[in-house]
């Protein structure tokens, strides 16, 4: 209760760290009551600050109606806004809006683009998806170089998926060198762990 109340006089006199931390409390009702209203209220103010973790946060509450109407278009703007500041989770829930036109408009090439700083973030499936657009994309997306190195990228951090796309572009040389020994390796492993298309295919090649 007492860290509360420093928090919320700390806020109230423009403190963007405590904005962000009352905020929790409020949402959380850690020491307060819960007032989903309010933390909504503060986490703006600390997003509108600058406070990354912020934007993210008000980007979700928007996006979800948590305590607020719901508003995707704000929500957009804000997790782009978290995006563009180097937030991994804010890059693809923005790519993802993008990409399915989910409250606003339908932009394949931006969804690319912010799916690619997230998965060059590390984030496994921003790596499958942007793979994924680089091999079905239209002709100005499409390349199967890039598609190949992102599916590999995922496959060897266990994305299941990606292992049966990459081995099937090895087998097939689909765009990329062929190398028919990796591809079962990587079918094998897709197989494994209960791709029914991997199970399928690898039973096709190997019998």
């Amino acid at each position: 209760e007492k860290s509360a109340q420093y928090f919320k006089k700390a806020a109230d006199e423009g403190d963007i760290y405590a904005m962000r931390m009352y905020a929790n409390l409020l949402y959380k009702g850690d020491g307060v009551p819960i007032d989903k209203e309010e933390s909504a209220q503060y986490f703006k103010k600390a997003a509108d600050g600058g406070n990354i973790n912020a934007m993210f946060y008000y980007a979700n509450i928007l996006y979800k109606g948590d305590g607020v109407p719901i508003d995707k278009e704000e929500a957009a703007q804000y997790f782009r806004n978290a995006a563009d500041c180097g937030n991994s989770i804010g890059m693809i829930n923005y790519a993802n809006m993008l990409y399915d036109g989910d409250g606003i408009q339908m932009d394949i090439y931006e969804a690319a683009q912010y799916f690619k700083m997230a998965a060059d973030e590390g984030n496994i499936t921003a790596m499958s998806k942007y793979a994924l657009i680089r091999y079905t994309g239209d002709e100005n997306l499409v390349d199967k170089v890039e598609a190949a190195q992102y599916f590999k990228m995922a496959a060897d951090k266990n994305d299941i998926f990606s292992m049966y796309k990459y081995a099937c572009m090895l087998y097939e040389g689909d765009g990329i060198q062929p190398d028919k020994e990796e591809a079962v390796r990587y079918l094998k492993l897709a197989a494994e762990k209960g791709n029914q298309e991997a199970i399928n295919y690898y039973n096709e090649i190997t019998k």
